[in-house]
């Protein structure tokens, strides 16, 4: 018993992490503070960056079955080591920025 809830924890483990990562504190304080401030007016954008994020998520997840690694794996081996470190720091360098706009915004709301 205990190893099969073992083995549904890393299948399904995976899954929380991203989903965490994709809709985290900042998308629900947004959305929160938009739906609150101007009620439907802005729905649209929620809904149209909800399927975003939703297709993006599919296109890896079905990417990561499909080749069995990374997509930064992937361009390493197709293009080199070099271009896919250029891609993964330009990724990670744009996810901070994102990350940094949340905190930035959340503190001017506290006034802290």
């Amino acid at each position: 018993m205990i190893e099969k809830l073992k083995n549904i924890y890393k299948n399904v483990g995976p899954g929380f992490i991203m989903a965490a990562v994709v809709l985290g504190a900042g998308s629900i304080t947004t959305s929160t503070k938009i739906g609150a401030t101007l009620g439907y007016d802005f729905f649209w954008v929620i809904l149209i960056a909800a399927i975003s994020m939703a297709v993006y998520m599919n296109i890896s997840t079905r990417f990561g079955i499909l080749h069995n690694q990374s997509i930064l794996g992937v361009i390493a081996k197709k293009y080199g080591r070099w271009f896919s470190m250029i891609i993964g720091i330009s990724s990670f360098l744009a996810a901070l920025s994102f990350q940094f706009d949340n905190l930035i915004l959340f503190k001017a709301k506290d006034g802290n």
